[in-house]
């Protein structure tokens, strides 16, 4: 059935009253005058049918940092067909400074909690009820963004510890009596690993302590879940990895889809190592880590891990110094080398890979075949061709099978995106049945999406609105278009980076002194650098950059970055998304984030100007592209005048929309009216 959501006007008032009526007494009863200042105030959203019919409706109220739902309501006959879910993710769509929307329930109304519960929202609390009896109230949130202050949404992993996320019945196992199996549970609380281990949660541990019957152990067990760091997942990532995990693992109860929710979430997270005595999990360890990425233990293990090894980072992301990276064309004599085999996928012939590469070497005039180079070593074959004037069509790539860590994965990506881009090139298509299975993760992480025999992203270097977006990617891939419909403003340009559709969000100039500029974001200046510069930093999709305590009161995030590299040459060379912005002390911030950024300590210690007893800031990362033409100085003045905007350059600079998207028009080359 099609249905629409409009705001509903105070002229709606007899509709929404007579829709709600029979149903008061769940939705507890509002006077005629209290609807109506919802309506006038356009707080009412209504689901419509195509001849007019009210079905559906949704009041809530606004706040600078939330929304709260007052009511929602489906009439009985039109229920179980996504209205509820359409009226919830049009108040989504409304968000500005939003970060979550909150709501209450009664805990005996079990249907509606489970509707909520179906929605994405997370029971975090209750309390007892107004009511007569005294019934409990449960308090739901549904995560909008980031946002620290409910103290429930954790940063990123630890430096020094290790990073591992625990199921619900390891926390539940807290409070039980001791018995041989709860206490291997409680090892993992034992004190004498607190420097060593560090346990986080995902929401969905909300979900699993809901369900308990038991009001003390519902109360206990959030107390407990309240204290520890909770995951910070990529929502449209963790639906992604849902998808494939309910193929191969039960999601047929209420515990089933709480198991494969915590992997879901796990696996868009940081944190890549996931902990349960659930033996069917255990079983299946080999398959969820490479779908997911996430490496399944028993708590035994992870104990007798850490009391073998000094390093406890024995998942962590290793760093990679040293490698100098290079792609030179395929020859006959690279399919011989020995770590051509590493190419192989299970059960491969070799004799038949090579004949594979060979069908795309017969045919230069069609394909280009090259191979990825760390000085003698070889790491990767990647094959690409032209299908017409949007797409780039790679119908083979391979990594390496013994590049342990997610480096070079994520580097064969996301030079991919980069060459789509200097291409012209909008749409990458990569052959899934030529990849390897644990490049899916990458692939997910970076944006792509599954269309029949393709992965799929779309990368488009323009400013466009929304629905001009939806519109292309509507007749480019019909499949997945649903998915992108789906998504929120911000959402939309993370997935299609270097994409700007959303004026909303800021935009700021910070400038970047060349060495880090090499190290940070331009790996065409690192690769002409005797060290070449720092590749385990130059291949990552996110990354840090550090820089004294000023003007944090203006950068915000989410936002964009223009990247103004302030040497010699004085330009603006790179765009990026500003995902975190976090101030503290150099030490605590450097302990953090060491693992992403291209600084030492010494350089730390020179930002803070030798006194690590005042605060810096860390500016957290991710998709950046480099432009096709650098900015110069002249020509970013010249904007500027004419936007009448004052440029200071020696601090981060917010600039208007509209000067973002003339610079961003002049680095990819778009024409345009200002350019004659």
């Amino acid at each position: 059935m099609n249905i629409e959501i409009h705001t509903l006007l105070e002229t709606d008032l007899q509709r929404v009253d007579d829709l709600g009526r029979p149903y008061r007494n769940t939705l507890g009863f509002l006077t005629l005058e209290t609807l109506r200042e919802y309506l006038q105030k356009k707080r009412v959203l209504g689901a419509v049918t195509h001849d007019g019919e009210l079905v559906g409706y949704l009041l809530f109220a606004d706040y600078a940092d939330y929304f709260r739902i007052a009511q929602l309501c489906v009439t009985a006959s039109h229920r179980n067909q996504g209205i509820a879910r359409k009226l919830v993710e049009s108040l989504q769509s409304k968000a500005t400074t939003q970060k979550r929307i909150t709501l209450r329930c009664r805990r005996d109304f079990e249907a509606a909690c489970n509707t909520w519960k179906n929605l994405g929202f997370i029971p975090v609390n209750e309390r007892q009820g107004r009511s007569a009896e005294g019934l409990p109230l449960t308090t739901f949130y549904f995560r909008l963004a980031h946002d620290d202050e409910l103290g429930l949404w954790a940063a990123s992993e630890s430096e020094s510890m290790l990073d591992i996320v625990i199921d619900a019945q390891i926390l539940l196992d807290f409070y039980a009596p001791d018995t041989s199996n709860t206490l291997i549970s409680k090892a993992l609380f034992n004190d004498a690993l607190g420097d060593s281990l560090k346990l986080w949660i995902t929401d969905e541990m909300f979900v699993e302590i809901d369900r308990q019957s038991s009001t003390g152990i519902r109360t206990q067990s959030r107390d407990l879940a309240n204290n520890m760091a909770m995951v910070f997942h990529q929502q449209t990532l963790a639906n992604k990895f849902l998808c494939l995990l309910k193929k191969i693992l039960p999601y047929d109860t209420n515990s089933s889809k709480s198991d494969v929710q915590h992997l879901a979430k796990t696996a868009a997270s940081e944190i890549k190592v996931f902990v349960t005595k659930d033996e069917r999990l255990l079983k299946k360890a080999e398959v969820i880590k490479s779908q997911t990425g996430v490496v399944v233990l028993h708590p035994t293990e992870v104990i007798k891990t850490i009391n073998e090894t000094s390093n406890p980072h024995f998942y962590s992301t290793l760093r990679v110094n040293g490698l100098r990276l290079y792609w030179n064309k395929t020859q006959d004599k690279d399919l011989r080398t020995d770590s051509f085999s590493r190419l192989q996928k299970q059960d491969e012939n070799k004799g038949r890979l090579r004949e594979k590469i060979y069908s795309y070497l017969s045919y230069p005039q069609k394909y280009q075949c090259e191979t990825l180079w760390d000085y003698d070593k070889m790491l990767a074959i990647r094959v690409y061709e032209h299908v017409d004037d949007d797409c780039i069509n790679v119908p083979f790539i391979r990594v390496v099978s013994d590049a342990n860590d997610d480096t070079y994965k994520l580097f064969l990506i996301a030079d991919t995106l980069s060459l789509a881009i200097n291409k012209n090139r909008e749409i990458i298509k990569l052959c899934s049945v030529e990849l390897q299975p644990f490049m899916i993760p990458m692939l997910l992480h970076t944006g792509f999406s599954k269309h029949q025999d393709d992965w799929i992203k779309f990368s488009i270097p323009k400013v466009l609105c929304k629905d001009d977006v939806l519109s292309y990617i509507r007749v480019k891939a019909p499949l997945i278009y649903n998915e992108y419909q789906c998504l929120q403003n911000i959402e939309l340009e993370h997935i299609c980076s270097p994409l700007i559709s959303y004026e909303e969000i800021p935009t700021f100039i910070i400038p970047i002194r060349p060495a880090f500029a090499m190290g940070l974001i331009d790996n065409q200046l690192a690769k002409d650098d005797f060290w070449g510069g720092k590749p385990s930093v130059l291949l990552r999709w996110d990354n840090v950059y550090f820089r004294a305590k000023s003007c944090h009161l203006v950068l915000r995030a989410p936002g964009r970055i223009l990247w103004y590299e302030s040497g010699n040459e004085k330009k603006i060379i790179a765009i990026s998304h500003l995902e975190e912005v976090e101030t503290g002390l150099p030490k605590d911030l450097f302990k953090k984030y060491q693992k992403l950024g291209v600084y030492e300590w010494r350089d730390i210690y020179d930002t803070c100007h030798k006194k690590i007893d005042i605060e810096i800031m860390a500016l957290r990362f991710s998709r950046t592209f480099l432009f096709k033409v650098p900015i110069p100085l002249a020509k970013l003045r010249k904007i500027a005048q004419e936007e009448s905007v004052a440029l200071a350059l020696q601090s981060p600079r917010l600039i208007p929309f509209s000067m973002l998207e003339r610079i961003f028009n002049y680095g990819f080359n778009k024409e345009n009216h200002y350019e004659q």
